[in-house]
């Protein structure tokens, strides 16, 4: 019966997406992503033998699989990588990622699918990232005893496997994996009721390691750095509607800083209610090869510079924190950046880290711009201390993650 009820639900939510694909182009990628994928999946498999398969929900939590992805191609070449993705979001962002040999969409989590996966695969490995439980392929994973991970795991008190109608199901998938390296002991305290506690691994995040990597290999973004404005730079990465309102309100307070905003999603659309915003802003687009300008506000309507540029700013504004939630701090942090962000980071264990350390403010409804303008112009060197240090101090996850995944390579 909790089956039966596991299998409704992922159906219908297959049926709404298709419903919402007449209006939502992001429904409409889902869609598209997935028509004919058996036959696509055969057609591009063939170069692949046993390949391990890794799948995250979107590029998020595709940043955390990128280091152990690293690791193996470093140290076993010929090693074939798939990735799957849940979001066209995350597939988009990421569909030319050059380790990978192929990179395309998990197909709806029904029982036949998930066979018709796994016999097309053949998978010598199956990484889950994060906190992607698909229970039918999960299920299908034990039964033909696939080697099976879940890296950076996060579970919550409100988690499906210790609440709701579904939980005894859920904790069964549980089964599926050899072992599960979570970020915290928070989430290792709630698993060990309900798993085996010598199959969890309080490992951490691999984002840190990911950064830290990122950092050392710098490179400037030639593109950019003509055009960028005088310091100090208080820039906005990945921002949404409700978190460049904020800063409007914030930039007549600072009037010895500048502002780089880096949207996203860049669309016409966007674009239109960023120059009702500010007016006086520059768009990177209309400068581009031209010569430099004077201006208080630039912003970069290209993608795929982002965690780059935040070397050059002086301090940075998270985006999605008044929305879903918060991106990803870590670029910011690692290059010893006081960070601002919404409220909401509930679910993401580097920003508390962030705040303890003194290094991130978060922003609520009632925060005033004064106590913005405060932690920004007092706390500044603090908080850029703290940010580097933080980062520092929790890397090494990737390592031990890969030490265990060794005895199945």
């Amino acid at each position: 019966m909790l089956k039966f009820i596991y299998d409704l639900g992922v159906r219908l939510y297959g049926i709404s997406i298709l419903i919402a694909s007449i209006w939502l182009k992001k429904a409409k990628l889902w869609i598209q992503g997935r028509t004919n994928w058996k036959q696509n999946l055969k057609n591009n498999i063939e170069k692949l033998s046993n390949p391990i398969w890794f799948h995250a929900a979107s590029s998020g939590e595709f940043e955390q699989a990128k280091p152990i992805i690293e690791w193996i191609k470093e140290n076993y070449p010929n090693q074939k990588i798939l990735v799957t993705f849940f979001s066209p979001s995350g597939y988009e962002l990421s569909k030319k990622y050059s380790l990978a040999d192929l990179i395309t969409y998990l197909p709806l989590d029904t029982p036949q699918n998930a066979k018709d996966f796994l016999t097309i695969t053949q998978p010598k490995m199956a990484i889950f990232i994060k906190y992607e439980f698909w229970l039918n392929f999960l299920f299908e994973i034990q039964k033909r005893k696939i080697p099976c991970f879940l890296v950076c795991g996060i579970f919550r008190e409100k988690s499906p496997f210790f609440k709701g109608i579904l939980k005894t199901l859920f904790q069964r998938a549980l089964n599926a994996y050899n072992q599960i390296f979570v970020q915290d002991k928070l989430s290792f305290e709630l698993l060990k009721n309900v798993f085996d506690p010598a199959k969890i691994t309080v490992a951490g995040d691999t984002r840190f390691d990911r950064v830290i990597k990122i950092q050392k290999n710098w490179k400037p973004v030639i593109e950019v750095e003509k055009y960028l404005p005088p310091k100090p730079i208080l820039m906005l990465g990945s921002s949404w509607y409700p978190d460049e309102i904020w800063l409007k309100k914030i930039i007549p307070l600072l009037p010895e800083w500048h502002f780089v905003i880096v949207p996203h999603e860049i669309s016409a659309e966007h674009n239109q209610k960023l120059k009702k915003i500010f007016p006086e802003a520059v768009f990177f687009s209309e400068l581009e090869n031209k010569e430099p300008l004077k201006y208080k506000i630039l912003i970069i309507d290209k993608m795929g510079w982002l965690s780059r540029l935040y070397n050059y700013a002086d301090a940075v504004w998270i985006g999605g924190g008044f929305g879903k939630g918060i991106h990803n701090t870590l670029e910011a942090a690692v290059y010893g950046k006081p960070i601002f962000f919404g409220p909401n980071y509930k679910k993401f264990h580097e920003a508390f880290g962030l705040i303890e350390y003194g290094a991130a403010f978060p922003v609520h409804a009632n925060t005033s711009t004064t106590e913005i303008v405060h932690f920004l112009r007092e706390n500044i060197q603090h908080a850029s201390h703290s940010a580097k240090k933080y980062v520092i101090e929790n890397q090494g996850s990737t390592e031990k993650i890969v030490k265990y995944l060794k005895n199945y390579l």
